[in-house]
Order: structure tokens, then sequence, then C-alpha cells
């Protein structure tokens, strides 16, 4: 996933899928390093 997509999302967290799996607790992280 494109870190633009993610936005200031990324830049609060260690890493963005970090991030998205808080903002989407129901997207599995390996669903995300794909």
């Amino acid at each position: 996933m494109n870190a633009e997509k993610i936005g200031v999302t990324s830049i609060s967290s260690p890493t963005p899928c970090e991030a998205l799996t808080k903002r989407y607790p129901t997207i599995n992280a390996s669903e995300l390093t794909k």
C-alpha cells in the first residue's frame, strides 16, 4: 500500500501497516504487507 494513500497516519506510527491496523482493526496486518 502506498504511503501517500495512508497520509498523516503513517507519520504518527512506526510503520504504515501498524497505523492502518490501528485505524482499521478488521484488516489483517498480513494483508497490508502484501
